[in-house]
């Protein structure tokens, strides 16, 4: 029966990326017994199931569908971590008229898939990277110029390239020499890939927060947001075995601004400059993060396993 002072939860359904990050929050009111009912879509059924949170208290959606009100008419509240970019908090605004919400603060700030959960990683070379590009979002992608340099890079370091995201992503970038047939693979593997790689190399997006369900050092870039709204947590710590590559132009990170709210950012820029924040994403900047991995240096590194391992910090 229906608890009025439990709390029901609408997931955004468009980003992995969010759900991931509430997933913490979740798992934190389901201990407290808070949590009435999920509201979400339905090609997050693996990510929940990942994370043992019971099928019966999920409540699917349409995909096209957003809707503060599950089937029965109950109020559903958007759960917003406190490491949220600000230019998601609108859609808290535009709830607002009906709607009494809560701020939820998880126990613990990140999480990690059970070993158990986990399925052999189907990847067999020793020594390869994960990337991933985006071409569908025009402020959150990679010049598939900067792509190329990066992955032939690595390619001539005898390290291989597994691509990983959308298939329709790719069909910009060069795979020429890549492991690519894991595109569009199912979130386990995804993660087992992740787990196993040197780095894991992209932008701003769902694979950056794949990949922190592991301890593989990220190197990801950000264009129109601040990274520090959106690092990872892992064992806790904000950012850990994380770097975010910034844009060598003077315009970024403008969604810091009260001004941008409502931008839709994936159709104009903002500050009529045809995002050149993505345009100064360059190759070389996250090249020298990849050396700063320590992991090219000698055939002796192995892959970081551990929170006193950290390249970056």
């Amino acid at each position: 029966m229906f608890n009025k002072n439990k709390i029901n939860i609408l997931i955004n359904c468009c980003a992995i990326g969010d759900t991931i990050c509430v997933i913490p929050s979740i798992l934190a009111l389901l201990k407290e017994g808070r949590l009435n009912k999920i509201l979400s879509n339905k090609k997050w059924g693996e990510l929940f199931s990942l994370f043992d949170i019971p099928s019966e208290i999920i409540t699917y959606m349409n995909d096209d569908s957003l809707t503060p009100f599950d089937p029965d008419g109950y109020i559903i509240v958007p759960a917003y971590p406190e490491n949220r970019a600000p230019y998601r908090m609108h859609l808290t605004d535009f709830f607002s008229y009906n709607l009494a919400y809560a701020t939820l603060t998880p126990n613990e700030k990140s999480i990690r898939v059970a070993d158990e959960k986990m399925i052999d990683n189907p990847i067999k070379s020793k020594k390869y990277v994960v990337m991933q590009g985006s071409t569908r979002l025009r402020s959150r992608t990679l010049l598939p110029t900067e792509w190329k340099k990066i992955k032939d890079h690595l390619l001539s370091r005898l390290i291989d390239v597994v691509v990983l995201g959308d298939p329709s992503d790719g069909s910009d970038y060069d795979t020429t020499g890549c492991i690519s047939e894991f595109m569009g693979c199912n979130l386990t593997t995804s993660i087992s890939i992740c787990k196993g790689a040197r780095a894991v190399v992209g932008v701003d997006g769902g694979l950056i927060y794949i990949a922190s369900l592991t301890f593989t050092p990220i190197i990801a870039g950000y264009s129109f947001v601040d990274p520090d709204y959106r690092a990872p947590y892992r064992r806790g710590v904000k950012g850990a075995n994380f770097k975010a590559i910034h844009p060598r132009g003077g315009c970024k990170f403008c969604t810091n601004s009260l001004c941008a709210y409502g931008i839709e950012f994936d159709v104009a820029c903002p500050n009529n400059i045809d995002f050149e924040c993505v345009r100064t994403l360059m190759a070389d900047d996250f090249i020298s993060a990849l050396y700063k991995t320590c992991f090219f240096h000698s055939e002796k590194i192995t892959p970081y396993r551990g929170i006193d391992q950290l390249p970056f910090n």
